[in-house]
């Protein structure tokens, strides 16, 4: 004997798809996740040791941020960042991070910006020698209309260095 559930049973099931139907449909999950756009100049001419500035513009998509510092101790968000992958004699000194505006206890780029990263070549380089270095960015994307914040995304972009005597050094 085969037992079937009754009416009431059916009816929940339905209630809860449309539910969840228009769950997805106001909160955009049936859209595709955006995503923020690196822009690296492709070769830049840099010395055979010492400091060296290499410029990286993220842009974000309208209508979203991403968040690049705390501004209080109760600030949670995951911060934008980047690294050198593989840069052998090479290390990420310092990032200067672009202009942004405060967003609660954050505070966030909208649109686009500037990052100007600082490398120290540690070990010297031969003179019109050419590398190859990855930099990469992890980010956590935000929508800004439904507060909804996305999975953390790394993002890699090449960039070529050219080492050369005739390069101004930095102090």
């Amino acid at each position: 004997m085969i037992i079937l559930p009754n009416k009431g049973f059916y009816f929940t099931i339905l209630v809860l798809f449309f539910l969840t139907v228009n769950a997805f449909a106001q909160f955009g999950f049936d859209k595709k996740t955006p995503f923020c756009e690196l822009k690296v100049q492709s070769e830049y001419s840099v010395p055979l040791e010492g400091k060296a500035l290499v410029l990286v513009e993220l842009i974000v998509p309208p209508n979203h941020h991403v968040y690049l510092d705390h501004l209080g101790p109760d600030a949670y968000s995951i911060l934008t960042e980047f690294t050198l992958i593989d840069a052998k004699g090479m290390v990420l000194k310092n990032v200067t991070l672009p202009k942004g505006e405060e967003y609660e206890n954050e505070l966030i780029l909208k649109n686009n910006g500037i990052f100007k990263l600082l490398l120290n070549i540690e070990t010297p380089r031969k003179e019109g020698s050419l590398e190859k270095v990855d930099i990469q960015l992890r980010y956590q994307l935000c929508d800004d209309k439904s507060g909804v914040c996305y999975a953390p995304v790394n993002l890699k972009s090449e960039v070529k260095l050219r080492f050369s005597s005739s390069s101004p050094k930095l102090d």
